[in-house]
């Protein structure tokens, strides 16, 4: 199946990929769905998770349903990062930072995609939120560690028309990850997006700027 990356809101990107890589044992974060726990890996691919212009990009993925449903969930947030630093959107507009949580949920029928991020001026969606809090950070032989929680109020978006969706929750989601040393890299070495790799979908893209989105209707919301 198809594996497809998120689209960074405040930057209105969408990217496609591909290949699946897994993470070290242990390696990812821990959602709860309808009631029971699910475990995502770390994706250690540098075509998924990578550091660059001082942005760190953490995928984590798992199949369910007999393989028929694929999660990929996405976090984006500043390398200076420390352990007991929380990463919020007033966090990151009061940087001028790049920080987001990105959940796509994909089966044969549909792709599902829910965002937290933020713009100039507040969170965007607007209604979504998200706190990424770092228990710990450390340099180790590999890479960098990183050890923490993950909260955030995400809304659904239809892409092509831009409709807001149900809303998404995520609460003291714990994970854990060593992001390798050699998944550095800047915008000249970066990969040439493929039919089956794609680049960062969180690059800047200073030509684009995002629409306003349309008024919210009321929708059920779906708690994580």
């Amino acid at each position: 199946m198809k594996r497809m990356l998120a689209m960074l809101l405040c930057l209105c990107l969408l990217a496609l990929g591909a290949a699946l890589s897994e993470g070290a044992a242990g390696d990812g974060i821990v959602l709860t769905l309808d009631g029971q726990p699910m475990h995502l890996s770390f994706d250690r691919s540098d075509a998924y998770s990578s550091v660059m212009n001082g942005n760190v990009q953490a995928s984590f993925f798992a199949y369910a349903n007999g393989d028929q449903t694929i999660y990929e969930l996405y976090m984006v947030f500043p390398e200076n990062v420390r352990g007991g630093d929380e990463v919020t959107p007033a966090y990151a507009m009061q940087g001028a930072m790049e920080s987001s949580v990105v959940l796509i949920i994909t089966d044969n029928q549909d792709e599902t995609y829910y965002f937290a991020g933020q713009i100039d001026t507040g969170a965007y969606p607007e209604g979504s939120d998200y706190n990424i809090h770092f228990d710990t950070v450390a340099d180790t032989a590999g890479g960098t560690r990183y050890e923490g929680r993950l909260s955030a109020t995400m809304v659904g978006m239809e892409m092509s028309s831009g409709a807001l969706l149900g809303s998404l929750q995520i609460s003291d989601a714990p994970f854990s990850f060593t992001m390798p040393a050699e998944n550095r890299r800047t915008v000249t070495d970066a990969p040439e997006a493929t039919p089956d790799q794609s680049p960062n979908p969180f690059d800047p893209a200073p030509e684009l700027t995002p629409a306003p989105l349309p008024e919210a209707t009321p929708q059920q919301t779906y708690r994580v």
